[in-house]
């Protein structure tokens, strides 16, 4: 279990992305946050994990068709149009005019960070994670951490 702990902080620290700090970009943050819901969350990561899929060296993966693309980006679309025209206008203005920044997009990245610790709590996901584990040689590992 404490392997699996290390696993799991391990990754979501690599998967996390640095936002920010900025009061207008906080408040864009904790706005999408708080108006999107675990379903929409789920959305914006399968739009990821179909938008990476397109990579060449990641298209044997995955075998996602036109339609699941298509279909993907028209609920992004959507959850994005909701988002900065109707639940968070104010605060997505307040970003927008400030001169000089990327707050706009820190602040999603803030909201697909809590898309992805959502996602990478599934019990399903967390083990799946940890597999690699058994392939780990332990010995070689702790001996080239250990302090001389």
């Amino acid at each position: 279990m404490r392997n699996l702990l290390a696993v799991i902080l391990l990754i979501a620290s690599i998967l996390s992305f640095p936002a920010s700090a900025g009061v207008e970009s906080d408040a864009l943050s904790s706005c999408l946050t708080d108006n999107t819901n675990g379903k929409d969350r789920k959305e914006l990561i399968r739009w990821v994990f179909i938008a990476m899929s397109a990579h060449p060296d990641m298209s044997d993966l995955t075998a996602t068709s036109d339609a699941t693309r298509i279909q993907s980006n028209k609920a992004m679309a959507t959850l994005i149009s909701r988002l900065l025209t109707q639940d968070c206008v104010v605060e997505a203005r307040l970003v927008q005019n400030k001169p000089g920044n990327s707050s706009m997009s820190d602040s999603f990245k803030s909201l697909g960070e809590v898309a992805m610790r959502e996602l990478i709590a599934n019990r399903n996901v967390t083990a799946s994670i940890g597999d690699y584990l058994q392939y780990v040689d332990k010995q070689q590992l702790m001996e080239a951490l250990r302090q001389k």
